[in-house]
């Protein structure tokens, strides 16, 4: 009976190959290879034993902790070799995985870094996830790094806490997690009325004092025209020069300066209340 190999199951089985004395492998015709020996001791593949996909997520741009690190037993986070206090990549694991469970790990990933933007005050972005099964507490590939860190104050960084409070959970606070990596990613690109929309969606209805200051600068940016007069009185005392049934401009270099302004002020509003959120889990 012909072995397929249990990576992609098309493979035949070909050959024994062993690497020194530490290590041996199975060779398959697909290009893959099973460790089947380590420093002696035989590896038993048991149908008992439930099959792991590991979603491997590369950072775009490692991300610096400082503080403890604690893996889950569904979350890793991989450190940067190149720089031991960061980050640089993060698996899921998946137990018995279907469509739905990889799609669940999808958005989970999203959230992680989502979360690692708010506690680090920087955009962080994942690249597509590379697969691989575990076998025996085995990956069958190893994983790539992404280098480059950001500066910012040390903190902990508890895979626990985000799979038991955080993760595929509380989507409120995970929208508005979403929506403040959005407003990094607007002000990063200048984009400083797609900013104010996002960071001011980060305390929309919410108790945060600070709401009534920006409303008539949300309402200028996402809407096509301004026709409330209050609105106009509070936009003209911030020196936005606009009267009712016209458009913000936000091509202006005077209105410019003045969004670029409040938008820095709003992210801090936002960063506070999400920190406290945090906090309070």
């Amino acid at each position: 009976m012909t072995q397929l190999c249990p990576e992609c199951n098309t493979g035949n089985f070909l050959r024994i190959e062993k690497n020194g004395e530490e290590v041996t492998y199975k060779i398959y015709s697909c290009g893959h290879r099973e460790i089947w020996v380590v420093k002696n001791e035989t590896v038993t593949i048991s149908e008992n034993i439930p099959l792991i996909l590991a979603m491997i997520f590369d950072l775009y741009n490692s991300v610096k902790i400082g503080g403890k690190i604690t893996n889950s037993k569904n979350i890793e986070f991989t450190m940067d070799p190149q720089q031991p206090d960061s980050i640089a990549q993060f698996i899921i694991k998946i137990t018995d995985p279907t469509p739905q469970k990889e799609k669940e790990g999808l958005q989970i990933a999203s959230e992680i870094v989502n979360y690692l933007s708010v506690v680090t005050n920087r955009i962080v972005k994942h690249k597509l996830p590379i697969t691989r099964r575990i076998r025996n507490g085995m990956m069958t590939n190893t994983m790539s790094y992404t280098v480059g860190a950001f500066l910012h104050k040390n903190f902990d960084l508890n895979a626990n806490f985000l799979d038991s409070k955080l993760l595929n959970k509380n989507p409120d606070l995970n929208k508005r997690l979403q929506l403040y990596n959005d407003g990094l990613k607007a002000f990063e690109n200048n984009d400083f009325g797609g900013a104010i929309q996002s960071f001011y969606q980060c305390i929309e209805y919410t108790n945060a004092p600070e709401k009534s200051d920006y409303l008539a600068l949300r309402d200028a940016t996402s809407h096509q025209r301004i026709d409330r007069p209050g609105r106009i009185r509070e936009l003209n005392s911030i020196g936005i020069i606009i009267r009712v049934g016209e458009s913000l401009n936000e091509n202006d270099p005077d209105n410019q300066h003045i969004l670029k302004s409040k938008a820095c002020s709003l992210k801090q509003i936002a960063w506070t209340y999400l920190s406290t959120q945090l906090s309070g889990l």
